[in-house]
């Protein structure tokens, strides 16, 4: 059973807030307080602690269940780590962790009357709140350091996927790729729409290059076709709908378009797949972090922003003395000597990615516009892609304009790849075709000749040539037997002609015993 009073330093050895501190796997409370009648002498120093915790009760077990974690810190070396902003606690995981757990105003209400003395008394949960509430801000802090912890990820996503977009908006206005491929579908468009309302465009929208592939050809081309002229006939074949006869246009005359995407527009993909309103998000989340950063900094050494110009405005003695002292105060607050350096860093970073990110909004307008589209930009510091000047359902947002330009030259290239794949396929065809024509024309010469043998099978050592009457004769005079040397037309392949010697489909004798 626990005592009903504390030992005192004279009548034990033992100090109670080691033994606590060591074996407080479980919570067990005071079964009962020391008196606190008149007869009683209260333990010097201040108030005693209340029999039961100050903590709301599922808090309270939620934060012990936390302590658990860090088994080998006692609450007042947990908080001596945090202000000392230790990086062996103070990691990003254990950081959110403690924020989490934070003192209240209630708790700090409650346990302010509590002296050192009695403070091995309370509960473990109870004591760690204790020691966190004589850090001054210690959520700001804990969320300060956190800020600088991820600094360099957070930034560098935001900086990287800015200048990838900026890099990808500057290679579309240069591409005389993209605008030549324009130029080629609004002429194709001009033609079959020439004489309608919709004939003589001078433009269209981007997207529309998506939809060529909805055109179906209403005549397809094959061998038997004549309308196609001769020189055009051979590559109109396979051609099934309007997107595969513009692969088929760039073929013939600028084939170099083929691999746009890897000559001039090298960093399309990779802006495709950036989203602009979430890295506008991220830089609103990182300024903001900045600010509170500042202001944090502000409290804890309020005359750090001032220090410059009270030593830069006046000599007198009296102000150079307040300003050293004033420092003197900074390097005792550990947060302030380890962030100083920070912020002035970070705050200039800032502004260098706002200005790239000013210059991309204006490079992305211009070029948008120059292809007959209506930006639609996101208000710096909002989450969504809703332009200032529009609303959210007007224009052509960042995402989706270069989500477009990529979609529509993949779509380009892979009609220009399944048209060699028909034309491969088609010529395969043919081949076939003809090892099946001449097959059949070398069977029926070999009957003619009455090279068969009681089967119906041409006889000869590797071929029809074999079969005839000389043949038989020259092996007669040997001694030999024509039906020795048999051979037997092998197995149909595709197409219905026999497996060739190569391997491929197509006629081929394999000889027999």
């Amino acid at each position: 059973s626990t005592p009903s009073t504390a030992p005192s330093a004279s009548s034990s050895s033992i100090p109670p807030p080691e033994l606590y501190s060591l074996f407080s796997m479980t919570i067990t409370l005071p079964t009962a307080l020391p008196s606190t009648s008149a007869s009683s002498t209260p333990t010097s120093g201040g108030k005693e602690p209340t029999k039961e915790s100050v903590i709301e009760p599922r808090r309270f077990q939620n934060i012990s269940i936390m302590l658990s974690r860090f088994k080998n810190y006692t609450p007042r070396e947990m908080r001596e780590a945090i202000q000392e902003l230790s990086p062996t606690l103070l990691t990003p995981e254990n950081i959110l962790t403690l924020l989490q757990y934070t003192p209240l105003p209630e708790e700090l209400v409650a346990l302010s009357g509590v002296s050192p003395q009695n403070i091995h008394l309370l509960p473990l949960a109870d004591r760690y709140i204790w020691e966190l509430s004589k850090i001054k801000f210690v959520k700001e802090k804990l969320e300060g350091f956190l800020f600088k912890l991820n600094w360099e990820s957070k930034f560098n996503g935001v900086k990287y996927g800015i200048l990838n977009l900026k890099s990808a908006v500057i290679e579309v206005e240069n591409s005389g790729g993209w605008k030549k491929l324009l130029e080629i579908v609004l002429d194709i468009g001009n033609i079959l729409n020439g004489g309608t309302s919709r004939g003589g465009a001078y433009g269209f929208k981007i997207n529309s290059i998506l939809k060529m592939g909805d055109v179906r050809v209403t005549k397809p081309v094959t061998a038997k076709t004549e309308e196609a002229g001769a020189g055009a006939k051979e590559d109109l074949k396979g051609v099934k709908n309007l997107l595969m006869y513009l692969g088929v246009v760039i073929e013939r005359t600028w084939p170099d378009l083929i691999d746009m995407r890897d000559k001039e527009l090298k960093h399309l993909e990779s802006a495709s797949k950036e989203n602009y309103s979430t890295i506008v998000t991220d830089l609103a989340s990182l300024k903001k972090g900045v600010s509170a950063l500042e202001s944090l900094i502000a409290k804890l050494a309020p005359r750090s922003s001032k220090a410059e110009d009270h030593h830069d405005d006046h000599d007198d003695h009296e102000h150079d003395n307040e300003h050293e002292h004033d420092t003197d105060k900074e390097e005792q607050e550990p947060f302030v000597v380890k962030m100083r350096d920070f912020l002035p860093f970070a705050k200039d970073e800032i502004q260098k990615l706002e200005e790239i990110d000013a210059a991309f909004r204006v490079q992305f307008s211009k070029v948008v516009q120059y292809f007959g589209e209506a930006p639609n930009l996101p208000d710096s510091g909002s989450s969504s892609e809703s332009g200032s000047s529009s609303s959210s359902d007007e224009g052509i947002s960042v995402s989706e304009f270069f989500d477009t330009v990529n979609k529509s030259l993949a779509a380009v290239e892979g009609a220009i790849v399944d048209l060699r794949k028909a034309r491969e396929a088609e010529r395969k065809a043919n081949e076939a075709k003809e090892r099946r024509a001449k097959f059949l024309a070398d069977v029926k010469k070999a009957k003619e000749e009455g090279g068969m043998d009681v089967k119906g099978e041409p006889v000869g050592t590797y071929g029809v040539v074999g079969a005839g009457k000389a043949y038989r004769e020259g092996m007669k005079k040997e001694g030999g037997s024509p039906r020795a040397r048999r051979a037997t037309i092998g197995a149909v392949g595709g197409g219905g002609a026999g497996r060739g010697e190569e391997g491929g489909s197509g006629a081929g004798l394999v000889p027999t015993r």
